[in-house]
């Protein structure tokens, strides 16, 4: 059985905990979280081992740094360089270098590590996946509310919100990232909270991606233009719009079809494939290389703002 650790227990962290003491299939041997007062609340639900620092926490197999952003490379590095098979919440890194050292680390130790793009585990996103096959145009809209308790407040919109459409793009386009246009702004702090982003990528397709954490309501939405036909997905409400067109006999037939979805606990999902993906010794669905790239190109549009 697999020894496991949980290194952070802040809102993320505490759900990621809830399925952890719920998986059989593991040995969760400690969670270092490094407020005190975080963990006399969890102590009254959760008998097990409670660390001060990642340090402290015993022999392990598997890790999970739910942690802020800033902190994701000094921990990590700390135990890949172990070998340890490591999961990292979304973004991999603050910067980009420090990420594509973990990767070096990764590679030298034989690490597993598996970045937190949670959407990909959205039932939407694994219905429609494998039904894009030559997007032209992407249009994405991703709606958050500001909360200082609730969401990421040391990055902008852009590695808190922003960061999951372009690793989806990333994942429906395949191809290199040829040039960027955008503009952003902050409302509340230094960060920024609202960004437009136009993506041209080599093979000729488009993405305009646009963000805010200072909408009064939550929204994801994409919508997916492709040879003959295209998807509108709703994230949040999980349903898929599609019209899929033909020329039969010289006239146009159209299919719509509209497919609804049940809801499913997405992290559980996550946390099923990272030590799926251990045990069976492979690739997780979301790999570290997929963090890189979608921090590369999520800096690169940083930069951008910042240029501006």
């Amino acid at each position: 059985m697999r020894r496991v650790g949980l290194v952070g227990a802040g809102v993320l962290g505490s759900i990621h905990l809830k399925y952890l003491v719920k998986n059989p299939d593991i040995d969760l041997v400690g969670v270092a979280e490094s407020s005190s007062e975080r963990v006399k609340e969890l102590k009254k639900d959760h008998d097990i081992p409670f660390f001060n620092t990642y340090q402290e926490l015993p022999e392990l197999d598997c890790v999970l740094i739910v942690t802020p952003t800033a902190t994701h490379y000094e921990i990590a590095s700390y135990f890949i360089s172990k070998g340890i098979h490591t999961f990292i919440e979304k973004p991999v890194a603050s910067v980009l270098s420090d990420a594509k050292k973990l990767k070096q680390m990764a590679d030298k130790s034989g690490s597993i590590v598996q970045i937190g793009h949670v959407e990909r585990f959205n039932p939407v996103i694994t219905w429609v996946e494998d039904k894009i096959d030559t997007p032209r145009f992407i249009q994405a809209e991703r709606l958050a509310p500001f909360s200082v308790s609730g969401r990421i407040t040391d990055v902008g919109a852009i590695l808190d919100l922003m960061i999951h459409d372009i690793d989806l793009v990333n994942a429906f386009v395949k191809s290199p990232l040829i040039d960027i246009e955008t503009v952003g702004l902050s409302a509340l702090g230094e960060k920024d909270d609202m960004a437009i982003t136009r993506l041209k990528f080599q093979n000729g397709c488009y993405a305009i991606l646009s963000v805010s954490r200072l909408s009064l309501k939550k929204e994801r939405k994409m919508r997916i233009f492709q040879k003959q036909g295209y998807f509108s997905l709703d994230l949040l409400k999980l349903k898929v719009k599609s019209v899929t067109g033909s020329l039969e006999g010289g006239k146009l037939a159209l299919k719509p079809l509209l497919k609804r979805f049940k809801r499913k606990e997405t992290l559980m999902l996550e946390q099923k494939e990272f030590f799926n993906a251990v045990d069976e010794g492979r690739p997780p669905r979301v790999t570290l290389d997929d963090g890189i790239k979608a921090l590369e190109i999520a800096e690169k549009i940083e930069e951008k703002i910042k240029e501006a």
